[in-house]
């Protein structure tokens, strides 16, 4: 008999969907580590709208992440700012040899940009985005949408491509240019037009990339750029002082992934409560200025190319 009360209480609980939405959850939660980020339940009608559980940023690619965000478009926005330094004795940018079309190349005083640092330690070229949810839509200031289709150049220009670094929303349209006396090749992904002075190429990518994408010429062997595709404005390039910044940010927790191309691995550090990880960090903003100050990069992360 009391086995038979067990069964109709486990029916009766079954027949009522709140209670098992809410084990499961439960289950999610305290049994497999996870985390619920978003539930919304109708209790008298035992309706649940949805119920969505992360295990953390564990396995994610470099470019994907779980983040914390306004669920309707905010009416205040974020900026974000910081420095890179190079922590220890500054490198001198090596010479570049110049062996081919020497009469043209060999006038511009080319340098091996893969790790350019200023005379205050400043480290260029470093790449900062936010890394995006797929569960979770990342608001987009609408001062953006006036440059959402802009055709953007990178130019051939000097025997290297300028500039260096080049982001890009695949809402864009790359323009591969030639503004050399010479020929080059722009070889990116499955592209590879051969470029005579002033032509063009138009390149289209299909979808956000999670690493910046290299360009190279064939003909100057030394010649490497990148490109940072992304389908969200929100990317900066650290400049000659290292100081980036990302404006007009959605307030709440992002992540963000820090890139640059002489890195031996994932780059880290730490500064008080910032903590970069394997080239990830992890913030809370609020609407208006978020500095995060000087982050050291120590010189044996580093090797040039």
């Amino acid at each position: 008999m009391a086995r038979c009360r067990v069964g109709q209480e486990v029916n009766d609980m079954v027949r009522n969907s709140s209670f098992v939405w809410l084990a499961v959850a439960a289950i999610a939660c305290a049994g497999c580590g996870r985390q619920a980020v978003g539930m919304a339940l109708t209790v008298d009608g035992a309706k649940v709208d949805e119920l969505r559980a992360t295990t953390g940023s564990k396995g994610e690619e470099p470019g994907e992440a779980e983040a914390t965000a306004p669920a309707v478009e905010p009416t205040e926005w974020c900026d974000l700012s910081g420095q890179f330094v190079y922590e220890g004795a500054a490198p001198e940018a090596r010479p570049i040899s110049v062996t081919k079309d020497e009469q043209v190349c060999g006038k511009h005083n080319l340098v091996d940009e893969s790790i350019l640092v200023d005379p205050q330690n400043g480290l260029k070229n470093v790449v900062v985005f936010i890394a995006t949810n797929k569960k979770q839509k990342l608001f987009v200031h609408p001062d953006y949408e006036a440059t959402a289709k802009d055709v953007v150049r990178c130019d051939n220009k000097n025997c290297r491509f300028e500039p260096h670094i080049l982001p890009v929303r695949i809402s864009q349209t790359l323009e591969l240019h030639n503004s050399d006396a010479v020929s080059h090749n722009s070889s990116i992904e499955q592209a590879n037009p051969l470029l005579s002075k002033d032509a063009t190429f138009d390149y289209h990518f299909d979808k956000s990339k999670n690493e910046p994408v290299p360009v190279t010429c064939s003909i100057h062997a030394w010649m490497k750029g990148y490109v940072v595709a992304r389908d969200n404005p929100y990317v900066a390039v650290s400049d000659e002082e290292g100081r980036f910044k990302i404006e007009k940010l959605p307030p709440g927790t992002h992540e963000f992934v820090v890139w640059h191309e002489a890195s031996k691995g994932k780059l880290s550090a730490k500064a008080g409560s910032f903590e970069l990880k394997r080239g990830k960090f992890k913030i809370t903003i609020k609407p208006g200025e978020n500095e995060l100050g000087a982050i050291a990069l120590g010189a044996g992360s580093f090797q040039a190319k």
